[in-house]
């Protein structure tokens, strides 16, 4: 299966991705944990990583044809 990768990266502040995961949890909005989420749902994943003052990369590796739902 061939597969889309995307990544973004920067050399800002940088983030505690645990942290940022689980504050966004239990509130309506669609950061960190939804990218994921939808990620996932197309048959792929979302890598995080990041660390304070060091930036922050996100790297989305999805199938080129998504996932097939029945």
């Amino acid at each position: 299966m061939m597969k889309s990768i995307s990544v973004v990266s920067d050399d800002g502040k940088g983030f505690d991705p645990s942290v940022a995961l689980s504050r966004s949890l239990n509130r309506e909005h669609f950061g960190l944990h939804g990218m994921q989420e939808r990620a996932r749902a197309m048959g792929g994943d979302c890598e995080i990583i990041s660390q304070p003052n060091a930036g922050a990369r996100i790297m989305i590796n999805l199938p080129i044809n998504g996932n097939k739902h029945a």
